[in-house]
């Protein structure tokens, strides 16, 4: 299943940088799975990502923004943020499931869903701040993705999903190293 994420800015925060947020070139697949579960949810199905096609330009952006200080109740601070300007992808994923008669109407449902412009939540690339929209690729967008970015960094390490208990609170972080394929304009996780 192919869909056409865009939006203003995008911020994937590395956490690396705890002063200011950096934001990754890309988003990591724990970014696009909590996107594409934002979009379509069903119990017991989940979806498995298998490539992402880049169709904008890398570029980025400073941008000022105030935070809460969690640990001092609701104290603001401003920070800096590197936001990716205009980001626009082509995520190629399915959802999955144990049954086999589930998995499939989930993706029919899916398909209606992407037709209809229906969501389950609101859409976001990283940030609350970077609203995303959702929905069928360009023809070209293989074109498209071929002749951008062919300087792009290495990927390296991003994680590429986050661990819940059974009581939804976070465990952990899963990394995966991440190649950029040139010749077609996409990434994917190195297995």
């Amino acid at each position: 299943m192919l869909l056409h994420v865009r939006a203003e800015y995008g911020l994937y925060s590395r956490p690396e940088f705890a002063a200011d947020r950096v934001s990754y070139p890309v988003p990591p697949f724990s970014t696009v799975k909590g996107l594409l579960e934002a979009f379509f949810w069903k119990r017991g199905v989940w979806w498995h990502v298998e490539r992402v096609y880049v169709l904008s330009q890398l570029r980025y952006v400073q941008i000022m923004r105030n935070e809460r200080m969690i640990e001092q109740g609701s104290r603001r601070t401003q920070r800096r943020a590197l936001f990716v300007k205009a980001p626009s992808y082509v995520v190629q994923a399915t959802p999955r499931s144990h049954d086999y008669m589930q998995a499939g109407k989930a993706v029919a449902m899916a398909y209606r869903w992407l037709h209809t412009g229906r969501t389950r939540q609101g859409l976001f690339l990283g940030s609350r701040e970077c609203v995303a929209h959702i929905g069928l690729p360009p023809l070209d967008y293989e074109e498209r993705a071929s002749k951008l970015n062919r300087d792009m960094p290495p990927l390296g390490r991003m994680p590429t999903s986050v661990l819940y208990d059974e009581r939804g609170n976070p465990l952990g972080t899963e990394w995966g190293d991440y190649t950029y394929d040139r010749t077609n304009g996409s990434y994917s996780v190195r297995q």
